[in-house]
């Protein structure tokens, strides 16, 4: 009996919204197996045709790719998330079974295409697996069928469309129109399947994606996606932020990635078009205080509630913080010190 208890109540407290929005989700996913990619650009209202990428953050175009060291069809590559190694061999089989959904969910991401980078501004050299890196793409493009797996999960997308736009505009001459044509495909359908029902920093994930995504493109939809993203991002920062300034899902980590997405939103938002939001300053002042409180004796971060591995420490984000609010840069190389 206790248990059927604890069963209604977990139901009660996850919210009928949600739980329907899930529902919808899977049901989706099934019917889309079966949907040939034009019915499936007509339903979604994905534009047949991209509109003009924009010439923006030029200041960012300084990093080239080293094609020494060429690869002949080069056949296996190896990642390591979660303290797992794994050697794929190519192309990918992005949605394998094989593997944990959260693993194959940190593999769409391209926080390591990402990594990548950040070690070359910071050594000046690039790793060895990085010459594989166009390759990779594209082999991602070829093999995830528009909305089809892992890979356009909504959370994915917007993990992986923030880390695709800020490696091509500091690396160009990476970049082609197949891939331009992707990012707006992923764009237009993460704004057809936001996860408002899920809310959180989920919702909040989507918002600042389609903020920094809709800046890189001309046209109306732009606009649109632009004026609903920031219409709505202030309005979620003021329900989801504490009076203290601590994020409301009440872990650590999650606030410390959240405040640095928001932190490279405000960057991108003021190098583009001169923007510096009064409720956007307001909300990194918050977290950036409240990151500097709960900062341990020794340096970390105390561990509550969900807390996922972030690729940085607190200091390095209460540092960012504090750089933004005061215009002044980071002397440190690195994705960050280019913003």
């Amino acid at each position: 009996m206790r248990y059927i208890f604890y069963f209604f109540r977990t139901l009660y407290d996850v919210g009928f919204k949600r739980i329907l929005g899930r529902l919808l989700y899977e049901i989706k996913i099934i019917f889309l197996k079966f949907l040939p990619e034009k019915i499936i650009i007509f339903i979604f209202n994905i534009d047949k045709k991209t509109p003009k990428y924009k010439e923006i953050l030029n200041t960012l175009n300084n990093v080239k790719i080293s094609k020494r060291g060429k690869f002949i069809n080069p056949s296996k590559i190896t990642f390591s998330f979660l303290n797992q190694k794994e050697t794929l061999a190519i192309p990918i089989q992005w949605n394998s079974n094989k593997y944990s959904q959260l693993w194959r969910f940190n593999l769409h991401y391209f926080e390591w295409y990402r990594e990548f980078l950040e070690i070359k501004l910071r050594t000046g050299k690039w790793p060895y697996n990085s010459r594989l890196l166009k390759l990779l793409i594209n082999d991602w493009i070829d093999n995830n069928k528009l909305g089809i797996g892992d890979g356009w999960h909504s959370y994915t997308i917007s993990i992986r469309i923030r880390n695709w736009i800020i490696f091509f505009r500091i690396c160009p001459d990476l970049l082609n129109q197949k891939i331009i044509d992707s990012m707006w495909k992923q764009i237009c359908w993460l704004y057809s399947n936001k996860e408002d029902y899920i809310g959180g920093n989920h919702w909040l994930e989507n918002l600042i994606s389609l903020l920094i995504g809709s800046l890189q493109f001309e046209g109306k939809k732009s606009k649109e996606i632009f004026e609903f993203s920031f219409k709505n991002l202030e309005k979620e920062l003021s329900h989801q932020l504490l009076k203290d300034g601590g994020h409301f899902e009440r872990s650590a980590s999650y606030h410390l990635l959240i405040l640095e997405r928001l932190i490279e939103l405000g960057l991108i938002l003021e190098n583009i078009n001169g923007l510096r939001p009064y409720w956007l300053i307001s909300s990194i002042r918050k977290m950036t205080n409240w990151a500097y409180s709960v900062k341990l004796k020794n340096g970390k971060f105390p561990i509550f509630n969900d807390n996922p591995e972030i690729p940085f420490d607190i200091d390095s984000i209460i540092n960012y913080g504090i750089s933004y609010l005061n215009k002044k840069n980071i002397p440190k190389k690195g994705i960050k010190n280019i913003l």
